[in-house]
């Protein structure tokens, strides 16, 4: 019987760049990534000639197309891979619909661009830090481990001891 909730051998040799961090009913996730990516270059190209309002509109549709998907389908196995990807997706949103209200001319005052822009600045800045945070997180705890691996393997060859008789008859 093989185990569905794993990648085996073969498949993580093959393609890990691709699988690796999605949980296996998802191995697809790769794809939609790509899509994603995709729209919104066809609309950032295709959608030019109609002005930057009808581009936007339907950029914002995209995005929050692509990020209602993500939410309902969490495709990480970790938790804060899912919302590290979930908060990147509405911190686009935002600063696409913020863009868009900022070149619309609706501010009138040189404050209200200024709150606007700080607004713009300021999640997109709140996303790298809690970005890099996860990352430096995520590192300290892979290191730590690391440790304790060693020191038991260090502890396991200081009580196990094998003598060259041994290691002949085990070849």
């Amino acid at each position: 019987k093989k185990n569905k909730d794993k990648w085996d051998d073969r498949s993580l040799f093959r393609y890990s760049m691709f699988l690796n961090g999605y949980r296996v009913s998802t191995f697809y996730w790769e794809c939609i990534i790509a899509l994603r990516k995709s729209a919104i270059t066809f609309v950032g190209v295709f959608f030019s000639a109609y002005g930057v309002h009808v581009q936007s509109y339907i950029g914002l549709i995209a995005i929050f197309s692509f990020l209602i998907f993500h939410v309902s389908v969490k495709p990480f196995v970790d938790k804060q891979l899912n919302l590290l990807e979930t908060i990147a997706l509405a911190v686009s949103f935002l600063t696409l619909y913020l863009g868009l209200i900022f070149y619309s001319g609706w501010l009138k005052t040189p404050g209200q661009k200024l709150f606007l822009s700080m607004t713009i600045i300021a999640s997109n800045l709140f996303f790298v830090i809690f970005a890099c945070k996860i990352i430096f997180a995520k590192f300290v705890q892979d290191w730590v481990e690391q440790i304790k691996r060693n020191k038991v393997i260090k502890d396991l060859k200081k009580r196990v001891r094998i003598t060259p008789l041994q290691a002949v008859d085990d070849e």
